[in-house]
């Protein structure tokens, strides 16, 4: 899908052109291979149908996990300040169900991210983020259950926790540039 098109990669043809009025023209193909998300819309790839909005994904950068845990990084907010735009990069991640496309968590990390991604198993994911004045790569392990003696307000369901496992200083800074993990595997 590129320009709000969707292409037949075998013939090169033009499949449908969906009716985008956002910024993103591009999409992701989601796990299941029925549905589109562009921004905030998600779409169904058989009747090329605009499904739902979703709100919390708009302007996000859109992962997924194998378990269809979707996660999402808001990209760059800007913001004006008189004659000024400000941008400022986000220090959270939004972790959304991947069936009903509701909110599960949303982990504040600290620092800047710049990218995330999710190991095959979706048990943990790594973060490129800026903190102070590095550039740092930070594991974190992914869905921990709540311990039966912990307080707990949600009626024993799972419970997603990101427990920071390492932080890798000297290996990311000596390409600072290069901050794009999609492709890390681990």
């Amino acid at each position: 899908m590129k320009n709000g098109v969707l292409w037949d990669v075998r013939s090169g043809e033009e499949v449908h052109k969906f009716d985008v009025s956002n910024q993103t023209f591009s999409g992701v193909f989601c796990p299941n291979a029925l549905e589109i998300v562009s921004d905030d819309k998600v779409w169904d790839m058989r009747t090329h149908r605009l499904l739902r909005t979703v709100p919390e994904l708009q302007g996000a950068t859109v992962k997924f996990s194998p378990q269809n845990v979707i996660y999402a990084i808001e990209s760059k907010r800007r913001y004006l300040l008189g004659s000024r735009t400000l941008l400022f990069m986000c220090q959270s991640f939004k972790t959304l169900d991947g069936y009903n496309y509701s909110t599960i968590k949303i982990e504040n990390v600290g620092g800047r991210i710049y990218d995330l991604c999710v190991n095959k198993y979706g048990s943990e994911i790594a973060l490129v983020q800026k903190w102070k004045a590095e550039t740092v790569l930070r594991f974190y392990s992914v869905g921990k259950r709540k311990e039966e003696d912990d307080e707990d307000d949600t009626g024993g369901k799972i419970d997603f926790y990101f427990n920071k496992i390492s932080t890798h200083r000297d290996q990311i800074n000596q390409f600072p540039e290069r901050t794009n993990i999609t492709t890390l595997e681990f």
